[in-house]
């Protein structure tokens, strides 16, 4: 750190320095713009005052151990903010395992209403002007922020304005280690983008290589002032239909083929023999004995049949349930109202099984 002289604060001496009138137009113009917002922010109040903070401000962060290079990379305080209300500081390496198995959900809109409400009026504050300069400074404040935590190595927001100026285009590029989360952060873009009205119109994604890149044009919505609920939200899953499809689903793991299945109740589940059936049953039938509460443990069991999509539990207290097995799987019905039976009393009474 640089030593200090014990020198009076009061402003009284002068500096000299050459600057472009092209800057100082510049400044002066900020400086106006920001006095009339904040007119009691002494840093506004004049030129002067303006250089004084600027200046007292850089040697503070240099002292710091910044540099010049770090001025590129500083987040500012309003799309901080606004990401940090909806942040979490968690591990890295943890949160990627987390996210894993929510690679081909889709976001589900109406309970993140409040989120992406949120998130469309404020990139709308942005881009409402149509200002081509506003809406690239705007996506490198953006990059700054998702720049700062770490999860990319390398990270690129571009606007394309070359091939047609009314209908931009945009551009995300992308490396990251952390596969699973940087594709979370792939399907959160997607849906920005389809609730302001930008189209993908490609995806590129190599896992190999942990690299993506979305390609998007806007579309008339995007120059929508009003916010018609049902188009964006066509345009938000056209979006979402790049990463969730089932072309790409079937080629990875078997899971994400099963989590999609166990959403369809009109799949069951069923065994290929009775060894394996009798496995699961005794392995379950362990857990919920060891960890189980007395008087929960044939709900819990039943919590199990319900997942095959054998049965529907219509009630929980009394117990009254539902067989949704075809009529032609005897085999299956007979095994599991015997199975039960060895724990509780079974009366039924039309088409209702009561315990």
């Amino acid at each position: 750190m640089t030593s200090k002289k014990y020198l009076s604060r009061k402003k009284t001496s002068q500096q000299c320095i050459s600057i472009s009138p092209a800057l100082k137009d510049w400044i002066q113009r900020y400086v106006f713009k920001k006095n009339k917002e904040n007119p009691e922010d002494k840093r506004y109040k004049s030129i002067s005052a303006f250089y004084t903070s600027v200046m007292e401000n850089v040697l503070k962060a240099f002292e710091a151990g910044k540099s010049l290079e770090d001025f590129d990379r500083f987040v500012d305080r309003e799309v901080y903010s606004f990401y940090d209300e909806f942040s979490f500081k968690a591990l890295i390496p943890l949160y990627e395992m987390v996210v894993e198995t929510n690679k081909y959900t889709k976001i589900d809109y109406e309970r993140t209403i409040h989120f992406f409400s949120q998130m469309h009026d404020f990139f709308k504050k942005f881009l409402k002007k149509r200002d081509i300069n506003k809406i690239e400074t705007f996506l490198k404040r953006i990059k700054n922020y998702f720049s700062q935590n770490k999860i990319c190595s390398y990270l690129n927001f571009e606007l394309i304005t070359h091939e047609d100026s009314t209908y931009p285009r945009f551009r995300i590029e992308a490396v990251s280690i952390y596969k699973n989360i940087i594709y979370e952060n792939i399907k959160f873009f997607s849906a920005i983008f389809g609730l302001l009205g930008i189209k993908i119109e490609d995806f590129i994604y190599s896992e190999k290589d942990s690299y993506y890149r979305i390609d998007a044009q806007a579309t008339d919505l995007f120059f929508e002032n009003k916010y018609i609920k049902q188009k964006f939200i066509t345009l938000l899953e056209h979006n979402l239909n790049y990463f969730t499809h089932y072309q790409k689903l079937l080629k990875d793991e078997d899971y994400y083929m099963w989590m999609k299945m166990a959403e369809d109740k009109d799949v069951i589940i069923n065994f290929a023999d009775k060894f394996s059936k009798r496995r699961w049953l005794e392995r379950i039938q362990k857990d919920i004995e060891h960890y189980g509460q007395k008087g929960d443990q044939i709900l819990t069991l039943l919590y199990f049949f319900e997942r095959l999509h054998w049965i529907d539990i219509e009630n929980e207290n009394p117990i009254i349930f539902r067989i949704r097995l075809p009529q032609n799987n005897k085999e299956q019905k007979t095994f599991l109202l015997n199975h039960l039976s060895k724990f509780t009393k079974i009366k039924e009474h039309n088409g209702k099984f009561y315990l």
